[in-house]
Order: C-alpha cells, then structure tokens, then sequence
C-alpha cells in the first residue's frame, strides 16, 4: 500500500531509510594506585570512540581531565601485597587485568608505548623481591621497541627480564587477542614464556 499511497515528500512509505542504533559500551575504568592503594589517577576507554582519556580528582574531589604526573606502574598496590615472585609487563591495562584473571601478577605503564620511565622501574623494584620478570609486546615495531626499552630499564635495576613473543597474532595483536584461542591458556602462557629463559 505504501507504493500506492506515498507520503507528502513522494517517497512511498516502506521506502523510507530508518536510522542505524547502535548500541554504545560504557566506560570501562582502570585505576592507577599508589603503594596503599589510594587512588591517583584513572584511565577512561570507550565509549563509542573506543578512546583512552586520563583523568585525576583535585582537591575539591572533581575529576580533571588529565593524570595526576604521579608515575606508578598498573595495579601498585596488588603488586605490593602478592606472593608471586614472577611478574608480567604488558603493554596495555587490559591486557594486566587479563593476566591476574589468570592469577599471575602483572603491570604496564600509563600511556601505552614509549612511556616507561625510570619511576616504574623503582617502584616495581620496590614492590618485589621478583625473581623473573616477563615482558609481552604488542606485535608491532613500537610494541617491541617498547619491551625491548623496558627490559632494559629492568636490567639496569638488577632484574632478570625476558622478552615472551606470541605466536599467531595478526599485525597490532596483543595478549587479550592471543588468549582469546580457547587453546591459550595459563599453562600455554608460561610454557612459552618459560621456553624463551630456556632457548
């Protein structure tokens, strides 16, 4: 019926282009704590735009929108109270988060790639005794740049540092898309890393 009867415009009705909705994600938030594990600064993702913001409370609790300048390494505190002596260095927090949903102890730097400074390096040192440290890059050249600087930095400090490559990842791919085969598993993980001190 609408080809017999079109609106005003003279567009029949049925062939009128409806609006596209897109379901937007919410914020996903990750937390930058100090030893004690009071807050100093988060990372905002998302949500449509898939960005990363940083963002610090002022002295009257409003969030401003940049970091605090305070350098800490991911997940301070966490990192202060574990028993491990192994710690995993990624480049992202997603791919941390991922890592203690394994139930091993990890980090990263705020900032992404390029960003490691000497005060995570010391705070890291601090939070151990570590015996190893795994450092997983991202599979691309400042990915590995990166992991290659942060290794660095550690053996300066006195710790035994590795790089752990992933096998099979597409261009940019990280530890979350690695761990996304059902096969890549915990054991998978260190198998490799282990192969790596060993080779």
């Amino acid at each position: 019926m609408g080809d017999l009867f079109p609106d005003q415009a003279g567009v029949p009705v049925h062939a009128r282009v409806r609006p596209v909705i897109r379901a937007v994600s919410s914020p996903t938030y990750y937390d930058y704590t100090d030893a004690t594990g009071t807050v100093l600064h988060q990372v905002v993702r998302g949500g449509a735009d898939k960005s990363f913001r940083q963002r610090h409370r002022n002295g009257t609790g409003e969030w401003v929108w940049k970091s605090s300048g305070i350098r800490v390494p991911y997940r301070l505190h966490d990192l202060m109270t574990t028993e491990a002596t192994t710690v995993w260095i990624c480049e992202g927090e997603k791919d941390v988060d991922a890592c203690w949903e394994l139930g091993l102890s990890a980090t990263t730097n705020l900032g992404g790639a390029g960003k490691w400074t000497q005060a995570e390096t010391d705070a890291l040192v601090k939070a151990g005794p570590w015996t190893q440290a795994y450092v997983i890059p991202d599979n691309d050249i400042p990915g590995r740049t990166h992991a290659e600087s942060v290794i660095a930095s550690l053996t300066k400090a006195k710790m035994t540092a590795t790089l752990v490559t992933l096998e099979g990842l597409k261009p940019h791919g990280d530890l979350s898309d690695w761990l996304s085969d059902p096969t890549h598993d915990r054991a998978a993980l260190e198998n490799r890393a282990h192969a790596r001190v060993t080779s």
